[in-house]
């Protein structure tokens, strides 16, 4: 979306007469912005409004990630207004943003995300944290071997699996996730790319090597023996 300026007229006979509101917003509304400010009450005097506590009101909205606010005389506040970004659905009805804020917007443009690239994450909230380490240090990983995470997952026993956008499912368990992920990166630069269409999973949860699911209806392959 493109650059959306809200005048806000506070009142004829008031020294704040204008208030700006700038940003890009998709989550933003408009109307809440309208109604803090409101309850804010701004003093008649431009010198006096208390820059810091309308920053402040307007940082608590769940879609706001920094304001800055600032006098424009002789009459004008403006107002910046950076939003979050979300960085992955969360499990149905959700999104969650980089530093791990769950956010659930009115209405989810679930499918024009995913269209997107937007992962998807499943997990409890007690794994949050959990699963923003794994999703960052997996995808960095991948990324050498242009590979892309199109879902990930944590269940109660932190028990790891990836979904990836070729098809390819991979299980890694909640234990030597590092280890685990090296092992498939070098089986998939070695074999795996040339048969990603017929694989369905790849378990990863074995102390010196990995079990593989074929599709159904696929004639499987033979698979290198220096894997």
């Amino acid at each position: 979306m493109g650059l959306l300026l809200v005048a806000y007229i506070v009142g004829n006979n008031c020294a704040v007469k204008r208030v700006n509101i700038h940003g890009v917003f998709q989550y933003v509304e408009p109307l809440e912005l309208k109604a803090v400010l409101q309850d804010l009450k701004i003093t008649k005097n431009i010198f006096t409004v208390d820059i810091a506590n309308v920053a402040s009101s307007i940082n608590v909205l769940p879609w706001v990630q920094h304001v800055s606010v600032a006098r424009a005389l002789p009459d004008h506040l403006v107002i910046n207004i950076t939003e979050r970004e979300p960085l992955a659905l969360w499990n149905k009805s959700g999104l969650i943003a980089a530093d791990g804020s769950i956010l659930y917007p009115r209405t989810l443009r679930r499918e024009l995300l995913r269209s997107s690239g937007i992962p998807t994450f499943y997990a409890s909230i007690q794994h949050t944290v959990l699963i923003l380490e794994h999703y960052k240090f997996i995808a960095t990983s991948l990324a050498k071997i242009n590979l892309t995470i199109n879902s990930i997952s944590i269940n109660k026993l932190k028990e790891l699996k990836i979904s990836l956008q070729n098809g390819i499912k991979v299980v890694f368990g909640n234990k030597d996730l590092s280890i685990r992920l090296n092992r498939f990166i070098l089986a998939y630069s070695k074999e795996l790319q040339h048969h990603q269409s017929a694989i369905d999973y790849v378990d990863m949860q074995y102390t010196n090597g990995f079990a593989i699911g074929w599709q159904q209806g696929v004639k499987r392959p033979k698979i290198g023996e220096e894997l």
